[in-house]
């Protein structure tokens, strides 16, 4: 399936990776028998998937978008390793090519269900277990619509706002948690309690917000530098629909059940800290000086997506006068030029009578055939 796995690169610590996923292992009913090393693969791949696949789906699409940007050198840490050269050079064009390969993750989970390990791609395998095992920290969770609800009355929200197409939590931050330590004094005895804000930003800046730590730069993707950080602030507001305007519809993957053009925008908590915190009440701003000690608690995702084939399908018209609508219209306009030619030839007054009582049928006919859906 995948047509330039024999090109991808691999470093030497991930050799025993690159092995094909049967290994010539059959089975005594004949099957193929899959490894123990990939089996504990698939094994880890089928839980989380079962879990919550369209958590998994909606941090696969985060990688994507991450991976499609030009900045993907330093948004994807670390770089899949399959796709590092022994040189340390970074083969995006080859990890771009995995990820076209890659099926919805729902086909995926069937076929791990079926077993039906035939239809398996060694490389989709490990790349997807890269970023939804290895990379499973912080894990994402759907959130009900119902406690979303609660969520925005408790952060003072009108009800009125743009609904979210999906809504993940974000749970596990062992990275956070480390620049918490180094400043402990700042969370246990100041005495100020957390507080809750939006955060928006392009699509492909999420996904390295969540793996690594120290990346919480704001991106001027107004400005002309807008693919450099910039060390300021983290900027963060009170209002959702300000956060909106900083997170423009990005490129995601474009299989997902989450929508092939997502914008995204962080629930975050921060220390309400006078000494590091500077807050606007005139444009709902605020800009937190220690951006590394900001715990993301929520995404929203605002997704939109073009239809596939199977729904252009089912929009075709399927019936035989709907297919050549066309057709039909043009043959009736000819037949109706011939009837007028005969009608004006000699004595065709009563065929010109009876053509003009019927004329207003036949342009009616071809109203309803072009609008008719």
């Amino acid at each position: 399936m995948h047509s330039n796995s024999a090109s991808a690169p691999m470093t030497s610590q991930t050799s025993s990776e690159c092995d094909g996923p049967y290994d010539s292992h059959v089975s005594r009913s004949g099957g193929l028998r899959i490894a123990a090393d990939i089996q504990e693969k698939i094994n880890a791949l089928r839980f989380l998937l079962e879990s919550d696949l369209i958590a998994c789906d909606a941090k696969w699409t985060l990688f994507v978008a991450a991976a499609l940007s030009y900045r993907y050198d330093t948004q994807l840490k670390p770089f899949p390793p399959r796709f590092v050269s022994p040189d340390g050079s970074l083969d995006i064009d080859a990890l771009i090519s995995v990820i076209n390969d890659t099926p919805k993750l729902r086909v995926i989970l069937q076929n791990i269900v079926d077993e039906n390990y035939e239809e398996f791609d060694a490389y989709v395998l490990d790349l997807l277990h890269h970023v939804l095992v290895v990379q499973r920290e912080p894990m994402l969770h759907l959130v009900d619509d119902n406690d979303f609800d609660v969520i925005l009355r408790n952060m003072q929200q009108s009800a009125e706002l743009p609904k979210p197409t999906h809504v993940f939590r974000v749970s596990n931050m062992p990275l956070i948690h480390e620049a918490i330590e180094e400043e402990p004094n700042i969370y246990i005895d100041d005495g100020h309690p957390p507080k809750l804000a939006f955060y928006g930003n392009r699509l492909d800046c999420f996904f390295a917000m969540l793996t690594q730590a120290g990346t919480y730069k704001q991106v001027p993707h107004h400005a002309d530098n807008a693919g450099d950080d910039v060390d300021v602030p983290l900027k963060l507001s009170t209002d959702l629909k300000v956060a909106l305007q900083h997170s423009p519809n990005g490129a995601g993957w474009g299989a997902s059940s989450c929508g092939s053009m997502i914008s995204c925008v962080a629930i975050c908590e921060f220390e309400n800290h006078p000494g590091y915190v500077l807050g606007n009440t005139e444009n709902s701003i605020i800009e937190v000086r220690k951006p590394e000690l900001v715990l993301i608690r929520y995404l929203l995702f605002y997704g939109s997506r073009f239809p596939d084939e199977d729904e252009l399908e089912e929009k075709r018209p399927t019936t035989w006068l709907g297919r050549n609508k066309y057709s039909i219209s043009l043959a009736c306009y000819m037949l109706l030029l011939a009837s007028i030619g005969m009608a004006n030839n000699g004595g065709g007054q009563y065929w010109k009578q009876i053509l003009s009582k019927k004329a207003h049928l036949f342009f009616d006919f071809c109203r309803r055939i072009f609008t008719t859906d």
